[in-house]
């Protein structure tokens, strides 16, 4: 049971207590009100570098996905360094240097569990950077040729001819050779047709080449031509090239279509057959 005695000694010790936590608290209290001011001069600051990265980004990207998660991003850096700042006006050092322990060791745990996602996410802001390709290209990667039809962050799809849509990871992107065949905006058809080694060889590339001219999808102005390849088993091969404009795989197929249909017809009115494997077989007399 407590005594008067006790309960004065209880007293005085509360006191003490309650008496030290006010002094403390008005001797901290200018660093109290400086870190806040801190904290609100890092949240203005982190808005202004938001929008001072966004339109700094926008010049150099047009992926606007990536240049507000750039611009969020340094938003975030800007308050966590104001936090920092912020506990250590109130001289909370053990704080900072747990905070900054924790955040170590878990960007570390967090990289090795993550590293081929986070692989992903810079090669993309890379490529958002470089621009090998753009919505609507026709490239091939790793094996798989289609046009692209999304850019993100993470990977980029394509759709082959088939209509098939391929996945490719960013970090395949970027460290794979890559092959644009819209950044120039022309391509060359190369048509081989086998000619019988009895025909006349400099007319039939003759009446080739007249047949050439008059195919429509033809870039103007460029080059063309048809010249003998190699020979092969049953004919000699002659090659036929000419350019394009390239504005989708359909236009390639079609105008591949013309050249050799245009090349064919020209070959039959001249008299010139394409060659065609031959096979010999000799039949012996059954022998008894």
């Amino acid at each position: 049971m407590l005594t008067g005695m006790d309960l004065q000694r209880v007293y005085k010790l509360l006191e003490q207590k309650l008496m030290g936590w006010a002094d403390a608290m008005v001797v901290s209290l200018p660093n109290a009100i400086a870190a806040i001011i801190v904290l609100i001069l890092f949240f203005i600051g982190a808005k202004l570098i938001r929008r001072t990265t966004v339109r700094l980004l926008k010049r150099f990207s047009s992926n606007e996905n990536l240049v507000y998660i750039l611009g969020g991003i340094a938003q975030i850096l800007v308050v966590v360094l104001g936090l920092f700042v912020a506990l250590g006006v109130l001289k909370l050092d053990r704080a900072v240097s747990s905070l900054l322990a924790g955040a170590g060791i878990l960007g570390l745990a967090l990289g090795f569990a993550f590293r081929e996602v986070a692989s992903n996410y810079l090669s993309g802001i890379i490529l958002a950077f470089q621009k090998p390709f753009i919505v609507g290209d026709i490239v091939e990667i790793r094996g798989h040729f289609g046009a692209i039809t999304r850019v993100g962050l993470g990977a980029a799809d394509l759709r082959t001819p088939q209509g098939q849509i391929v996945v490719i990871p960013n970090r395949e992107v970027y460290r794979e050779p890559l092959k644009n065949y819209s950044r120039t905006g022309l391509r060359r058809i190369d048509l081989p047709v086998m000619l019988p080694f009895h025909c006349d060889l400099e007319k039939a590339t003759r009446v080739m080449q007249r047949a050439l001219e008059t195919v429509e999808q033809r870039k103007p102005d460029t080059e063309f031509s048809v010249l003998l390849d190699e020979a092969g088993e049953y004919g000699m091969k002659a090659m036929a090239r000419y350019w394009i404009e390239y504005p989708g795989q359909q236009g390639y197929f079609e105008a591949r279509h013309e050249g050799l249909m245009a090349m064919q017809k020209a070959l039959s009115r001249a008299g010139i057959d394409i060659a065609v494997p031959v096979r010999k077989v000799d039949l012996w007399p059954t022998l008894f």
